[in-house]
């Protein structure tokens, strides 16, 4: 929700608690920012091992030590006097920068927080050059105010006469194009519209960094939960899946549903690149200083898109493990009391109680009472005809040898179509694959595609969207075309 800048306590609240502003005012921001900036979004890397990161940071430090002067009369070699494990480690203390291990690996791995996202917006803002289009933002908000009118709108009358309006317009548009008279923006829009492509290209890619911390806040919630909670196993995983069907269920996760489907298109992925390659070649965008990671958006937009749904799929993860874990203790304390018990009647099997109630059981009981069940009705007798049963043959079946028919797909021959398509482009999705190579085997042979996909998925260089479906088209053995709904699927190089 918003600050309310009216309340005083609100206010300092915010200044003195936000990350972000405390990020600001470390005597060490300088620093900070300058080394982070060039490690994680200079290069488009998302995270970093330990080990390069402890590196460069000393190869930083010495460059600014040996060329700068100390502050306040000290020598050069005292303005940063300490090691870059103490930098790196009081930024992690401070949460600026996020240290994790990843499954199987002998170094932490470190990535940035939405706060240092948030500074870097900051000051690219407060910085900004002298041109800032003005016509593209009130184009922009024109457009979503139409948008919103249009799509809240259940006047029948008002939509159609709305969408006769843009058919008329987009008429008279065509009209003029064959007429020769096209009309194309000058170089003041084209930096008027780039500049706003580049000012929320880089606001969409930092606000994934605070999708993921709240992902992740979840998944630690879960973890102490797990210690803290003295609910029964039911019960705990359904707050569980209630938190993150909550989470899901908020603007936030729905709008980020929407956007992972919307950039899982091949069609529209195809699109994007096109249009964002035609945008980029244009002389007055080139003669204008480019963002280097508007070159990958598309790129950057799915591994940050990944990443959030790795988050929650560990999510899921260590909820199987908490299930797994309480399963395996409670067995075991089921085996601890049968084995008290037993003790228990062993040194009472010479002198058993007299008492008929010397035990009691927890919680109500569960009745079945005999009159309660079906009664037993007997099977239906099988009937057979009483024609004679002739012997025949293999030849008298039409179509019987199919039987002997045997289908081989070679897998290397598949991979190497998948890795010749993906010499020229980042990525190729399933149906690109079967356009370009039709199928010949029938779904045999799509199947062995999509086992391809599930083994590189291992290695990260397949992805499976198993949220969905979509139809893949593929001619089966007699010639005829068939649709196969599989989860959509992508090939990464």
């Amino acid at each position: 929700m918003p600050l309310d800048f009216a309340n005083h306590t609100d206010v300092k609240w915010l200044l003195d608690h936000d990350r972000t502003l405390a990020l600001l005012r470390k005597q060490t921001a300088p620093l900070l920012l300058t080394f982070l900036f060039s490690s994680f979004k200079q290069t488009n890397s998302p995270t970093r091992s330990g080990s390069d990161l402890h590196a460069r940071l000393n190869d930083l430090l010495f460059a600014l030590n040996d060329g700068q002067p100390g502050t306040a009369g000290e020598p050069a070699d005292q303005h940063y006097n300490r090691s870059a494990k103490q930098y790196i480690e009081e930024w992690v203390s401070d949460q600026l920068l996020r240290r994790y291990y990843e499954p199987n690996a002998d170094e932490a791995t470190y990535e940035l927080t939405p706060a240092v996202e948030k500074a870097f917006l900051w000051l690219t803002e407060l910085t900004q050059s002298e041109f800032v289009g003005t016509e593209s933002r009130l184009l922009n908000i024109f457009t979503l105010l139409r948008e919103i009118v249009q799509n809240t709108s259940v006047d029948q009358a008002e939509r159609l006469a709305e969408l006769e309006r843009e058919k008329r317009r987009i008429e008279l548009e065509i009209n003029r194009v064959r007429a020769g008279n096209v009309e194309t923006y000058d170089a003041s829009r084209i930096r008027d519209r780039f500049s706003l492509l580049e000012d929320t290209a880089g606001r969409l890619l930092a606000d994934f960094r605070q999708i993921e911390h709240n992902f992740r806040e979840l998944n630690q919630q879960v973890r102490q939960d797990q210690v803290r909670t003295n609910l029964s196993k039911g019960r705990f995983l359904d707050d569980v899946f209630r938190a993150q069907d909550a989470i899901l269920e908020t603007d936030q996760g729905r709008s980020f549903t929407a956007f992972w489907e919307f950039l899982m298109n091949p069609s529209r992925q195809d699109e994007f690149q096109a249009m964002l390659g035609h945008v980029l070649a244009l002389p007055d965008v080139q003669r204008v200083q480019q963002d280097r990671q508007l070159s990958r958006l598309k790129s950057s937009l799915i591994d940050a898109g990944s990443r959030v749904n790795r988050i929650n799929h560990r999510l899921m993860e260590q909820l199987r493990r908490y299930v797994d874990a309480r399963n395996y203790r409670q067995g075991r304390r089921v085996a601890e009391l049968i084995r008290q018990i037993d003790q228990l009647a062993v040194e009472v099997q010479a002198d058993p109680p007299t008492d008929k109630a010397f035990f009691t059981i927890d919680g109500k009981p569960d009745y079945e009472i005999v009159w309660e069940r079906n009664l037993f009705e007997p099977p239906l007798p099988t009937r057979f005809e009483s024609a004679e049963l002739q012997e025949g043959s293999a030849a008298d079946i039409a179509g019987a040898d199919r039987l002997y028919e045997q289908v081989y797909v070679d897998t290397n021959v598949l991979t190497d179509r998948i890795r010749r398509m993906l010499r020229n482009r980042s990525q190729v999705s399933l149906p690109d694959v079967v356009a370009e190579y039709p199928i010949e085997k029938g779904l045999t042979e799509l199947l062995v595609y999509f086992r391809i996909a599930t083994l590189w998925e291992r290695d990260k260089k397949a992805y499976i969207d198993e949220s969905r479906t979509e139809a893949v088209e593929y001619a089966t053995a007699d010639g005829h075309t068939a649709l196969a709904q599989l989860p959509p699927t992508i090939y990464l190089r």
